[in-house]
């Protein structure tokens, strides 16, 4: 039986269909599953859908399938589906990599997994895929590009499993999967190897801010499996954390609703309230905590407020802690030292406030869990943006006790305590 001529078979693909197989080759290889709800579910049942596509593209050798246990498998680019995405896309044939001509794509055998190493690749797909859901529900006009670990050339000495880049808010976030295989002594390396990357003289060079969102997936304990992973981090590379580099640890619904709710809207100034009510109800005047770093041992804290009242100077740091963010929990660390520094150029120390969505969960049981040090400090205050519009600020300033029990203030000073119930 003669086999089909590539360009006849590459003529009777649809737009869709060639975008399907460009995505094959950028995510290395996708489900039957992710292929229908990302690109066919308002075309075909999914019925339909195996006999029209799946079958088609199988049947003319554009797609291989393959088992990575009984029940479930994933679809790779055969050598004419890479040729065809080659072709249609314009990848380069050739590129020059230190000097050396090098081949400019990667070819069938390239994109190949072990049966064993899909699953982790699987995970990670369904990450960006939700990431580009997201993204379309919330109508964000950004620009966007994704990179897998094998197509990740940005950087030399840092190889994250994957790369989102927003192009508009020059960040980039590097993904990192865990599915509770690795040992804390391999995750001790990895920490290692990201302290030679954030030493080395090309992080130097490096303008786009960096989050690393550890994305915790397909493990049973996931709370366990995350305190475990946040306390390698802080054993490890806490000192490194800061305005420029940041950490995330959580599931896949975690870290989307982070990056959708408060990272995306803070980076793109869409997001002000909190300048709203502290200027508005509390009376305080608010500068940029990037022009204090210098007196703050170089540590970036978002605002410093401050307001005189009956001849006294009320003033703050001030941080936002939403959960999972290492880097607020070191800045939190670091205040003890931060206020000497601060003293010593001011005669006076200087008290932080913490922003959380929820006192309980964001502080009692996840700040606790990463740094119980942290909740001993009595010049970190803790509220919510709730408390700070409904109540005064003596009332909205809050501290919690070894207890887990929490106080606000009945004076101005922050010096006498209330119990709440």
């Amino acid at each position: 039986m003669k086999k089909d001529n590539i360009y006849d078979i590459k003529n009777t693909l649809s737009d869709i269909d060639l975008n399907v197989l460009y995505h094959i080759y950028t995510y290395r290889c996708l489900t039957i599953r992710q292929i229908y709800r990302t690109f066919y579910i308002n075309e075909f049942s999914f019925n339909q859908f195996i006999d029209i596509k799946i079958n088609f593209f199988i049947i003319k050798d554009l797609l291989e399938e393959v088992f990575f246990n009984k029940n479930n498998s994933a679809l790779f680019l055969t050598k004419i589906g890479v040729e065809i995405v080659r072709e249609k896309f314009c990848l380069d044939v050739n590129t020059i990599n230190k000097d050396k001509i090098i081949k400019g794509y990667n070819s069938s055998s390239d994109l190949k997994l072990l049966s064993r190493l899909i699953p982790h690749q699987i995970f990670l797909n369904q990450f960006v895929l939700d990431f580009n859901v997201a993204l379309k529900y919330k109508q964000l006009d950004l620009k966007t590009e994704y990179f897998d670990e094998k197509y990740v050339s940005q950087y030399q000495n840092i190889r994250p499993d994957g790369l989102l880049r927003l192009k508009d808010m020059d960040l980039d976030l590097f993904l990192e999967l865990d599915m509770g295989t690795e040992s804390n002594k391999q995750l001790s390396l990895k920490w290692k190897n990201y302290r030679m990357f954030l030493n080395s003289n090309e992080w130097d060079l490096v303008s786009n801010k960096v989050i690393v969102l550890f994305i915790v997936e397909n493990v049973k304990n996931v709370e366990n499996r995350k305190n475990v992973i946040k306390k390698t981090v802080i054993d490890e590379m806490l000192d490194l954390l800061g305005e420029k580099f940041e950490l995330l640890v959580g599931t896949k619904e975690d870290l989307l609703k982070i990056v959708f709710n408060d990272i995306i809207p803070k980076l793109s100034k869409k997001e002000e309230l909190f300048e709203s009510i502290i200027k508005s109800k509390h009376g305080y005047s608010i500068l940029k905590g990037k022009n204090l770093k210098d007196k703050l041992g170089g540590d970036i804290y978002p605002y410093y407020i401050k307001k005189t009242d009956k001849g006294i100077e009320h003033e703050f740091l001030v941080d936002f802690y939403s959960g999972n963010e290492l880097n607020v929990v070191r800045r939190m660390e670091l205040l003890k030292r931060n206020s000497s520094i601060f003293n010593y150029y001011n005669k006076r120390d200087i008290k932080l406030i913490i922003v959380c969505k929820d006192i309980v969960s964001n502080i009692k049981k996840d700040v606790n869990l990463s740094s119980s040090d942290v909740l001993k400090n009595e010049n970190i205050y803790y509220t919510t943006l709730k408390r700070l519009t409904e109540f005064d600020l003596k009332t909205a300033l809050c501290q919690i006790d070894a207890f887990s029990r929490i106080y606000h203030f009945s004076d101005d000073n922050l010096s006498i305590r209330c119990l709440e119930e």
